[in-house]
């Protein structure tokens, strides 16, 4: 979410981001060509538009063989692992490019294909989803409430961290549980200490959290600031509340009745897990393309520029720990898929856990998949921990994770019973996770429609009084990112990626550039405060101050 301080002449970006890395308003090139929705498409409970997509296992192939290699040359990417989900089936699953490349090996004895069952990449913070899952079992057990002061939880470790509660000025009630699932708790960002190349330098969970928290800078529960930190707290509380590691609790309670012998926590891996991990990389060359959008054949990149790196451990593993494979990534999605129960067309061993195959109630699931905080009730927000994809006219949650390795997305579309899950393991892997994502959206539900049409949820557009001209001036500005630190060089970062909003030259709709990248998109307004990408699916809305009605925020969707 974008928001907005005293015009003029800066303003505050509050953005929805994904990961360790922030979101960004780059575009995926469109690949493919399919039909638009009707208009009489039916809608869902959300007023979504819903279609059955013609998914088979052959029409997976044939779009992941074709797109996947595509975007590892055009993103110069060494590998890719994928796995897509269907009623209850394992339908699809594929690696893609290497997992591991041994420089000092024999050159004819070649490189490591991705295996999709045996390769563990870098979830990132996909990790979250599996921790917001764990808080809603102790919740459905009655040991957590997520409207409880997160420190009734805290305090009951003797000695331990506490969240201050008074005496900022701006604090009306205490953060809740649900505060957290929603990314609200109100905390500035925490770029320092996320990553650590040396095992040794390895933090406990309680390290993570008692070490330099991040102030709090926002009340709680009032706005969208993504928080690695509020998700550290939370898989803190499931490890105080189980009273065992998270990293136990989770094996015992989520991997084992799911039969997912191929995902864990433990950082560094345990060593049968370790040897079967996807090296990440970086690409020591130039990019082997000039522009992504071009149809022609890219330059393949030179495999010896490939040069492996060093495990990422994660300080504060529930935010972004976790090591799985995409199957095991797939069975995990189904039960979510399947109302907390792996369905039974999806084999696994026998499952240690007294659940058995279950890991939540129906009723539990419902709830975790259900809208819990929306900037703009027009736009997206998070569920009870998922973040909402809502495109191409579907209902779709999931997260993106990004390390600086290994950049990744897991969806679920629950209205078609579908997830697919895409990891890639080098640094220019981000571009390409995007472009497969927004190709697969594009192929199987129809691609970009005029602004307004078959876009645009829960609620019909009033296209009467847009603005125009003039009118125009009142949303421009510089944006920055509600994620951002409170203080130190770091914030040179949040400062460089502001975004800048002007009146386009058209008059009849804003220019938002992205000042890190110079990226910039032509948006047209579509109705109240909200704007759309001209022919295009990318959306911007502007929440105003409740006292003054003046433009206070930028929600970017």
């Amino acid at each position: 979410m974008f928001a907005s301080a005293d015009r003029p002449p800066l303003r505050v970006a509050r953005s929805l981001v994904h990961a360790f890395a922030c979101v960004t308003l780059t575009l995926a090139p469109v690949a493919f060509d399919a039909p638009r929705l009707r208009a009489d498409t039916p809608e869902n409970a959300d007023g979504i538009a819903s279609r059955s997509p013609q998914i088979s296992a052959r029409s997976l192939r044939d779009f992941f063989e074709d797109r996947v290699p595509r975007a590892l040359r055009e993103h110069a990417v060494a590998g890719a692992t994928v796995s897509v989900v269907h009623r209850g089936q394992l339908v699809y699953s594929q690696g893609f490019g290497f997992a591991d490349r041994d420089e000092d090996a024999d050159p004819e004895a070649g490189d490591t294909p991705v295996d999709a069952d045996r390769h563990l990449f870098r979830a990132a913070s996909i990790s979250k989803l599996v921790t917001w899952t764990a808080v809603m079992q102790l919740v459905e057990a009655g040991r957590l409430d997520l409207d409880a002061n997160i420190n009734d939880y805290l305090r009951r470790v003797p000695g331990g961290y506490t969240v201050p509660e008074a005496g900022l000025g701006f604090i009306e009630r205490p953060i809740r549980l649900r505060d957290l699932l929603s990314h609200s708790p109100g905390y500035a960002d925490r770029v320092i200490n996320l990553f650590a190349a040396d095992p040794a330098n390895r933090q406990t969970l309680r390290e993570s959290v008692d070490v330099r928290p991040p102030p709090r800078v926002l009340p709680p529960g009032a706005e969208i600031a993504y928080s690695n930190y509020g998700s550290i707290l939370a898989g803190y509380i499931v490890e105080i509340v189980s009273e065992q590691p998270f990293e136990e609790y989770v094996d015992a309670n989520i991997f084992a009745p799911l039969g997912m012998q191929s995902a864990s926590f433990v950082q560094p891996l345990p060593a049968p897990l370790n040897e079967r991990l996807s090296e990440g990389y970086v690409y020591a060359g130039p990019p082997p393309y000039q522009n992504a959008d071009d149809s022609t054949e890219t330059a393949e990149p030179n495999p010896e520029l490939f040069q492996s790196q060093v495990f990422e451990i994660i300080q504060g593993t529930p935010a972004g720990g976790l090591s799985i494979s995409a199957t095991d990534m797939a069975r995990f999605l189904a039960a979510h898929l399947n109302g907390g129960v792996l369905p039974a067309g999806i084999p696994a061993p026998a499952a240690s856990s007294p659940r058995g195959r279950r890991i939540l109630t129906a009723a539990s699931v419902r709830q975790m998949h259900a809208p819990l905080l929306r900037p703009d009730p027009r736009l997206n927000g998070f569920a009870h921990g998922f973040m909402e994809f809502d495109s191409h006219g579907q209902r779709i949650i999931g997260h993106g994770g990004d390390t600086i390795f290994f950049h990744s997305v897991a969806a679920i579309l629950p209205e078609h019973d579908l997830g697919f899950f895409i990891s890639t393991n080098t640094t220019t892997g981000m571009r390409a996770v995007a472009g497969v994502k927004r190709a697969f959206l594009d192929h199987f539900f129809g691609a970009a429609a005029p602004p307004g049409q078959a876009l645009f949820h829960r609620g019909q557009p009033d296209s009467a009084n847009l603005p125009s001209g003039d009118e125009l001036d009142e949303y421009a500005g510089y944006f920055l990112s509600n994620r951002r630190p409170a203080s130190g060089p770091s914030q040179l970062i949040t400062l460089a990626s502001a975004l800048d909003v002007e009146r386009n030259s058209t008059n009849d709709g804003l220019l938002i550039r992205d000042l890190l990248t110079g990226e910039q998109l032509d948006c047209v307004p579509i109705d109240r405060d909200l704007f759309q990408e001209r022919d295009g699916r990318e959306r911007f809305g502007f929440l105003r101050d409740s006292d003054s009605g003046r433009v206070r925020s930028l929600v970017a969707n």
